[in-house]
């Protein structure tokens, strides 16, 4: 029989990009030509659909654009549906799409068989079209109460987060701006006589801590455009031995007051990239700043205590702070998921090359064009 089902809201919404109604995209998988066809027809009313015959094809078309639910039989060559269901399980990218399992096996273990591999649903050959229409739909629900849950719930820690990073961020400057004052009053009143040497130990510290603060707002607002998506990029050729150069020359002074060291490591090959020249600064114990040529980009070096293994895995996230793990190291934690959102609006990655001792970070970019100025 013929039952048109009232389609939850969930099935088909709106993409967020353009704006424009967002059909639900169904991945059916069945080895029989005429079964595959008459699924196909059923179901391409309500939404997208595109049919392939085995589990191995599945993979492929899966990689190629991930489906919003799978449907498919069990019993196929090269890779039954069970082996699919595996797969698409075992993989972090695909685990959480909806799958529904089809086969002509009838009966409670069947059913359980499929359902303790993974699947969400099972639907059993003979069966209506009433029953295959409501049984997707009602899967591409729950996925899409689910995924809103999931978003819901990472706004609310984002927005905690978010609160953290102003408290952090107010007591951070808090620190800087106390010692500027500190300083600064010592000198007014006489209690520092100007031109002494502890008047001008006091002038490197307020120096010091002024560019702490400014670092620390320079974060804070970019973060903020990039959130507002209003970063923009100048891309331009870029020699990256005098970019690393400037870099290194502008971060000397502020790595002298601090009892730090900035070198670079230039090597002898012209090294040229499309880049942003403003956004291209990593410079932070000892740093050394390496131009690389395969892939071209740019490595930093530091020769300090390293990033404990357990720490790595979130050291891009924002609002992260590393104290507990590299102790003499402060801030809001914002540089490095700062400087990695930098990488990526110029096409190019930041990536994390460590060990217990000493912390290597290598940012790339894309290599320049030949013959293009800009």
């Amino acid at each position: 029989g013929w039952i048109r089902p009232a389609l939850s809201k969930s099935s088909n919404g709106v993409n967020a990009a353009s704006g424009e109604p967002h059909k639900a995209r169904i991945l059916v998988i069945d080895d029989n030509a005429d079964m595959r066809a008459y699924i196909d027809q059923l179901l391409r009313e309500h939404w997208e659909v595109e049919a392939v015959t085995d589990g191995v094809a599945a993979r492929d078309a899966v990689r190629r654009q991930r489906p919003d639910l799978v449907l498919t039989d069990v019993m196929m060559p090269r890779m039954d549906g069970l082996q699919l269901l595996s797969a698409l399980r075992s993989d972090v990218g695909t685990r959480d799409i909806p799958i529904v399992v089809l086969s002509a096996r009838a009966g409670v273990e069947a059913s359980i068989d499929g359902l303790m591999r993974g699947a969400d649903d099972y639907v059993a050959k003979p069966f209506t079209a009433a029953e295959l229409i409501a049984r997707v739909d009602a899967n591409l629900a729950r996925a899409s109460m689910r995924n809103e849950l999931a978003r819901a719930r990472a706004e609310v820690q984002l927005a905690a987060e978010r609160n953290s990073f102003l408290n952090m961020a107010a007591h951070e400057l808090r620190s800087p701006l106390t010692v500027i004052g500190g300083y600064v009053e010592l000198v007014l009143n006489g209690t520092l006589e100007p031109g002494s040497e502890p008047a001008r130990a006091a002038l490197q510290k307020v120096a010091l801590k002024t560019q702490e603060g400014v670092k620390l707002v320079e974060q804070m607002l970019m973060t903020a455009r990039m959130e507002a998506g209003k970063l923009h990029v100048k891309m331009a050729q870029l020699d990256l031995a005098e970019v690393v150069e400037d870099a290194v020359t502008r971060a000397a002074p502020l790595a002298g007051l601090e009892r730090k060291s900035v070198a670079a490591a230039l090597g002898d090959k012209t090294v040229r990239v499309r880049a942003d020249k403003a956004l291209v600064a990593l410079i932070g114990d000892s740093i050394t700043v390496e131009v690389a040529d395969n892939p071209e980009g740019i490595r930093v070096v530091d020769s300090g205590a390293g990033i404990a293994a357990e720490a790595r895995e979130r050291i891009f996230e924002p609002f992260i702070q590393l104290e507990a793990h590299m102790p003499l190291r402060s801030g809001v934690g914002l540089g490095l998921a700062v400087s990695r959102r930098v990488a990526e609006l110029q096409g190019g990655s930041l990536a994390l090359e460590s060990t217990e001792r000493g912390t290597s970070f290598l940012l790339t970019l894309p290599a320049a064009r030949r013959g293009s100025l800009r």
